[in-house]
């Protein structure tokens, strides 16, 4: 059994409470370990009351949170200010934040045999393989990232959630160092099943033909495009139901949500927004919809809205972009360019409209596809690269 420690980038805690991609992973493959227990994992993670309460669940997993300043005990508190003086005296040429340095003082005590960079500041592990040797020190990966000479020297291979992934990872060295492991959605949770909302709930007609996007609502995601395409619809009977915030969980507002807002105001497009809607509810959510849109507009890495839209039997469309355009098979989902996205999208989103048969077909195609993308195999893929 392996030791492998998983060093989160302290923007949002694993076990997964606050959202984000990594983070929902990290969280299945942890909790596929408690049924198959192939390795023993540790986690440095961001502390909140909540991930320690959920952390609780798990017998394979020692977990050790990151906390704030004022969330200190004095002991912790010393204990801290002791690490500090610490980098400070011995370790000043290295870039690594106060966070990694902690985590640093963890790993010396596990002593495990693998390290996982999952996400953030890559830079920030050059003292971790000075200290434990490049091979035990990886790099997982889930956007654009490019292996710089410097991350080259700091990691032995690259967890690459897409081919597309992989090639950025690998474009600027000799040495291909990727491994491919495609990411999953949490069956778990976004599964066929009859929803314990209904559009009466959330002020939606139920004639209405309604379209639905999840994840964040930043530019490169493309919703101002969607916007713009549902806007060209005359019918009185379409909307959207737009599901997500600028980040994770508690994200303010910020100056593109508020943009959106005006627009589609100004558009009268028919918008109803949930806010953020954690993982274990958002199947409910989805249910009530006829259709989902991906609709990035930049190198998307493979995104888990597709799958898990296509998990709970919703019909897709996705844009042409870096790794999600992967997933596409020719009869599971719809592809469609980003050159002259409004007017694609639109098309597209009109002829399923008024094609219930094609609707129905994605939905069937959709289900199958999502089953290649389940829980345990992304486990077994993912805990393979280190026998």
């Amino acid at each position: 059994m392996k030791k492998i420690l998983i060093v989160s980038p302290n923007v949002s805690p694993i076990p997964d409470v606050d959202g984000g991609a990594i983070e929902n992973l990290a969280t299945i493959l942890l909790e596929e370990n408690e049924k198959y227990k192939k390795n023993k994992f540790y986690v440095c993670s961001k502390y909140t009351n909540e991930a320690l309460n959920e952390s609780h669940k798990f017998n394979c997993t020692n977990f050790f949170f990151y906390k704030k300043r004022f969330q200190l005990n004095i002991y912790e508190f010393f204990t801290r200010i002791f690490l500090i003086i610490k980098k400070i005296l011995f370790y000043r040429n290295y870039k690594i934040t106060n966070y990694h340095f902690w985590a640093l003082d963890i790993a010396k005590k596990i002593n495990p045999d693998y390290i996982i960079a999952s996400h953030g500041i890559y830079e920030n592990f050059e003292l971790f393989k000075d200290i434990f040797g490049r091979k035990k020190i990886y790099a997982w990966i889930n956007r654009n990232q490019i292996k710089t000479k410097k991350l080259d020297k700091i990691f032995y291979k690259g967890i690459c959630c897409s081919n597309h992934i992989c090639r950025v990872w690998d474009s600027k060295s000799k040495d291909k160092s990727s491994i491919l492991v495609r990411n999953c959605y949490d069956n778990n949770r976004f599964y066929l099943t009859k929803s314990t909302l209904s559009r009466k709930n959330l002020g939606i007609p139920q004639d209405f033909f309604l379209v639905a996007y999840f994840g964040r609502l930043t530019k490169e995601k493309g919703v101002r495009e969607l916007i713009y395409s549902i806007s060209k619809f005359k019918q009185n009977n379409i909307g959207l139901l737009l599901i997500g915030s600028s980040f994770f969980k508690n994200a303010k507002n910020t100056k593109y949500q508020n943009d959106l807002k005006k627009l589609s105001n100004k558009l009268k497009v028919k918008i109803y927004e949930t806010g953020f809607i954690h993982g274990s509810i958002l199947r409910n959510y989805l249910m009530l919809c006829d259709l989902c849109v991906v609709q990035s507009v930049y190198q998307e890495p493979a995104g888990l809205v597709p799958l898990e839209a296509m998990g709970v039997g919703l019909p897709v469309i996705i844009t042409d972009v870096g790794g999600i355009k992967e997933y596409y098979d020719g009869k599971s989902l719809i592809k469609v360019s980003t050159k002259n996205i409004i007017q694609n999208l639109y098309n597209k989103i009109n002829f399923l409209r008024k094609n219930p048969k094609s609707l129905k077909k994605l939905k069937i195609n959709g289900l199958k596809l999502a089953k290649k993308y389940q829980r345990k195999d992304f486990y077994f893929n993912f805990i393979n690269i280190f026998k």
